[in-house]
């Protein structure tokens, strides 16, 4: 279960298939951010 999970921070932007992926969690929640294009800058979001 998510709770019983250590929280991780935002730490890292990976790619997948050329699109901007971040993913991070908190006690209760698992996020997932993807870029709708490959030029997006996930960054500016975070």
């Amino acid at each position: 279960m998510l709770r019983d999970m250590p929280e991780k921070p935002v730490q890292e932007i990976s790619r997948v298939a050329s699109l901007p992926v971040v993913t991070w969690f908190d006690e209760v929640n698992a996020y997932v951010l993807v870029g709708n294009d490959p030029s997006v800058r996930i960054a500016d979001f975070l």
